[in-house]
């Protein structure tokens, strides 16, 4: 099954036509009339999941509030959240390209149905007002004195940042800030990043090296002190309050770890062997072996990847950078020599 949730050029310009003709026609309506309801991404059926599974996966949808800003909101590229929120109502995407979050809402309903203990708290809303901004967000669990963000995740995810992903770690640090800065609310000493990885093998597990030994991994996060947080979060208002004034194209580009970016490696190849003898950053080093070991070697050139661009944001469409990444989709072979 494809997760790619991109729609074709061809089919995106038609769907903006008729959205574009239809908010002219909106524009067009008498004073007196009730405004109409804000815009709403299109959820298609590409795999024919049963109805009522279908709308469930389809239901789930945030306003945008430009008074609001949301802790998993802030911790994200701002070009994503910004071109997500301009475009909510021309991106097209599938029901099943949801699949996870819609995992990831049922897992948040056991938390909330723990049984209660004096000391815990479940799906906590903590906010506070900045510079007249509500900043928001959820915690998932406050036991004792832990504060706890579930997760699900991959094997590579855990093994490529072990010690959680940057915006995990700052979304969970944003939270005891916000806890800390409210008079009523419990406060905590320690915070944890709990990964679930959906994709964990026994087997492999058993062969031993970095791979998770379980499939559930819990990580210890270092907690920020208030003047880093306050910092932390200073500087991500303004930067998404600036990014409101600019055009699309004009938005700070996405970084390549934000972009899930795998870069450009030269394998060196044998005759008759479908494995690689060895991977080379650079091409010179990769042609040098291959020289050395006959000429039944050759380098092949594995091209690096915009991933998040390629498959994983439905933004990337009004994108000027993931408009390249997408045309460049399936047109391009890795190149040997």
């Amino acid at each position: 099954m494809s997760n790619n949730i991109h729609e074709t050029p061809e089919r995106i310009d038609a769907e903006r036509a008729d959205r574009q003709k239809i908010a002219a026609d909106a524009a067009e309506q008498p004073a007196d009339q009730p405004p109409p309801a804000p815009p709403r991404r299109t959820v298609t059926n590409r795999y024919a999941l049963p109805q009522a599974l279908y709308e469930a996966m389809a239901a789930h949808h945030r306003p945008h509030d430009p008074n609001v800003l949301h802790v998993t909101e802030l911790v994200q590229p701002p070009r994503i959240q910004i071109l997500q929120q301009r475009h909510e109502g021309e991106i097209i995407e599938d029901a099943m390209d949801r699949f996870w979050a819609f995992r990831g809402t049922a897992m948040h309903e056991v938390i909330a149905a723990m049984p209660p203990k004096p000391d815990r708290h479940t799906e906590l809303s903590v906010s506070l007002n900045h510079s007249g901004i509500l900043v928001t967000g959820t915690i998932d669990l406050i036991d004792g004195d832990t504060l706890s963000d579930w997760k699900f995740g991959s094997v590579f995810g855990v093994i490529f940042d072990p010690d959680g992903k940057p915006e995990h770690r700052a979304q969970v640090n944003l939270y005891r800030y916000l806890l800390a800065m409210s008079p009523i609310l419990p406060k905590v000493q320690r915070l944890q990043l709990i990964y679930l990885m959906n994709d964990w093998s026994e087997r492999r597990a058993l062969q031993g090296g970095n791979y998770p030994s379980k499939p559930v991994v819990v990580i210890e996060v270092p907690m920020w002190d208030n003047d880093t947080a306050a910092q932390y979060l200073d500087e991500r208002v303004a930067l998404y309050m600036n990014c409101r004034l600019v055009t699309d194209d004009e938005l700070p580009l996405c970084s390549d770890k934000e972009r899930w970016r795998t870069p450009t490696t030269y394998a060196v190849m044998k005759e008759g062997r479908k494995s690689a003898l060895k991977l080379h950053d650079n091409r010179q080093d990769a042609e040098s072996m291959a020289a050395i070991n006959g000429n039944k070697c050759y380098v092949e050139i594995r091209n690096g990847e915009d991933r998040r661009c390629a498959k994983y944001c439905s933004a990337a469409p009004f994108c000027d950078y993931g408009r390249i990444v997408l045309s460049k989709q399936g047109g391009q072979e890795d190149e040997s020599e």
